[in-house]
């Protein structure tokens, strides 16, 4: 897995990937990046992943 992340005020970015198999034997490759956002508390308020949904679909399938 690679990961990269941004910061600015109160909230962050994370770019992931990862390299998967399928228990059909598949590889499949999977890019994402998650945003969160947090409270002056420091306590995380919200949370969006924006990925590949057909990909995703491979593995639970």
């Amino acid at each position: 897995m690679r990961r990269s992340s941004m910061a600015c005020r109160d909230e962050s970015a994370v770019r992931w990937s990862l390299d998967l198999r399928t228990t059909k034997g598949e590889h499949v490759a999977i890019e994402g990046i998650g945003n969160f956002a947090f409270s002056e508390q420091r306590q995380l308020r919200l949370v969006r992943e924006f990925y590949h949904v057909e990909l995703l679909r491979k593995i639970i399938a």
